[in-house]
């Protein structure tokens, strides 16, 4: 894997960020936002349980793959395993908040989500790939992690 593609990662993340707060703006538009926090229906308690369950299943997935990945052997089959790894745990805490959105726009913009919706970005942003977490969770040796710093620099 070369340096385009490491960095190919870091766009994609700002992709999926920027298509998850440009729906929300929309939803928001869309439903007037209605001021406080109705918590009528079931849609507010089953956003909460989705949102924080892809939360949950991301950093369980992403863990397991990780005990997997630093077993490989080279700084590409690593970075491969990688990328895998990092869109797998994104994709799914993006999927719990456009869950989320999705459920404020059938219940007429409730601002309730934007609470679970703002928590999800923020874990989101966290999971952020970088060098650094991944020179850390795949345990590189000196010589991967200097060929990684060379590769992105």
């Amino acid at each position: 894997m070369d340096n385009n593609n490491f960095k190919s990662l870091q766009v994609l993340f700002l992709a999926l960020l920027g298509g998850q707060l440009t729906m929300c703006i929309a939803f928001c538009i869309i439903t007037g936002l209605r001021a406080g926090f109705s918590t009528e229906g079931i849609f507010w308690a089953l956003g909460a349980i989705i949102s924080i369950s892809t939360i949950i299943i991301g950093v369980l997935l992403y863990n397991q793959r990780i005990t997997k990945g630093v077993m490989l052997t080279g700084l590409s089959d690593k970075l491969a395993h990688y990328r895998g790894t990092v869109i797998t745990r994104l994709a799914l805490v993006e999927g719990g908040n456009i869950v989320l959105m999705v459920f404020m726009f059938l219940d007429n913009g409730s601002t309730i989500y934007l609470i679970f919706f703002a928590f999800g970005v923020g874990v989101f942003i966290y999971f952020r790939p970088t060098a650094e977490a991944f020179i850390q969770d795949y345990k590189l040796k000196a010589k991967e992690e200097e060929e990684l710093r060379y590769m992105i620099s």
